[in-house]
């Protein structure tokens, strides 16, 4: 126990932590968040739910990744060059979306949070290559869990502190606040040490080639089944939270964390909480002992246990004057559908 406990006060756990909340920070920012500021200048629930396509990019970030692992930056080395440079084009960009409006400016607005999208799909293949290069096998189950627990904070911060801050200014000056904490991923990388060399490929087509061949080795028969969990394991999730913000607030839920009241205080308390208690939990499992599908089925229990917070959120909502009812249990289906998927 103390030999893993030792394992998080390291250096290299702290950046893995902060490049964590580096990747998590732009996240919300071209999702919920924006979705909410458009809400509040009463966008339809069509053209939100259009806002969807901003995310595309983190779907085919496969497509330049052999790029960014082929060539390198002429400074800080193969990985951090690139991170530096990713994260002040995030810096660049939510300080550009800051300066804009959804009401006056929504194309220029959208296409400079596609930009930010691209940007921060890039950053998560640099960061992700980072981890696996610097983190010794006895260290990737807290690398895991610093790196999740660091993105989550900075997906509370942007997603549910923004909408308490835009309470009290306007939405630019939350975007522009928002934009300078990419400075902590900046200074992170400067912090960071060097991971160990790895081999370069040689060539585009090595750097395409070789990881394809090593994962068809690796799984063989069982390829398809893979890549199958892969693309469908978050679909139910991510399906259902397409336009979450609109669907909160025409149930009935207040627009931030203190004017929510019991209920909502609670299930955000609940979603932020619990997933980071049960991550801190897998990753000591995971250090203790080997994997096994025991193991497995446990975990992917207590998430699809955590799915149904859904259904708790809708039993404490009252009933809204606004919306049926048969809004709140689509979404409860949804949760179930999705949970269901991950067995």
């Amino acid at each position: 126990m103390r030999e893993w406990a030792a394992i998080f006060r390291s250096r290299r756990m702290a950046v893995v932590f902060l490049l964590g909340f580096s990747s998590g920070l732009p996240n919300m920012l071209i999702g919920q968040t924006l979705q909410q500021w458009a809400y509040d200048q009463h966008f339809d629930i069509k053209k939100l739910a259009t806002f969807v396509t901003l995310k595309f990019p983190f779907a085919f970030k496969w497509v330049w990744a052999p790029l960014l692992d082929r060539y390198r930056m002429p400074f800080l080395g193969r990985r951090r060059g690139w991170m530096l440079v990713f994260q002040i084009g995030l810096l660049l960009g939510l300080g550009g979306m800051a300066t804009l409006d959804p009401g006056t400016s929504l194309p220029t607005l959208l296409s400079v949070a596609l930009f930010v999208s691209i940007m921060s799909a890039s950053q998560d293949i640099v960061i992700d290559a980072y981890n696996v290069e610097v983190l010794e096998p006895a260290q990737r189950a807290a690398g895991s869990a610093s790196y999740i627990l660091g993105y989550r904070t900075a997906m509370l911060i942007s997603g549910s502190l923004t909408l308490v801050m835009a309470d009290h200014i306007v939405w630019n000056v939350v975007y522009a606040l928002m934009a300078a904490l990419m400075l902590v991923g900046i200074v992170t990388v400067f912090y960071a040490e060097e991971p160990p060399p790895s081999p370069v490929p040689r060539s585009i087509v090595e750097s395409v080639y070789k990881p394809f061949v090593e994962v068809v080795r690796r799984y063989r028969g069982y390829m398809i089944f893979v890549i199958l969990f892969c693309a469908t394991y978050k679909f139910g999730e991510q399906f259902a939270q397409v336009v979450s913000q609109p669907f909160y607030r025409d149930v009935g839920y207040a627009d931030s964390y203190e004017k929510a009241g019991p209920a909502g205080q609670y299930f955000t308390a609940d979603q932020e909480l619990a997933p980071l208690a049960d991550l801190l939990l897998g990753a000591r499992f995971v250090h203790d002992s080997s994997y096994d599908k025991r193991k497995w089925k446990m975990f992917t229990a207590v998430e699809w246990a955590f799915s149904f917070d859904y259904v708790k959120m809708f039993a404490l909502t009252p009933e809204p004057p606004n919306a049926p009812r048969l809004r709140g249990w689509a979404s409860a289906l949804v949760a179930g559908v999705s949970a269901t998927g991950k067995f």
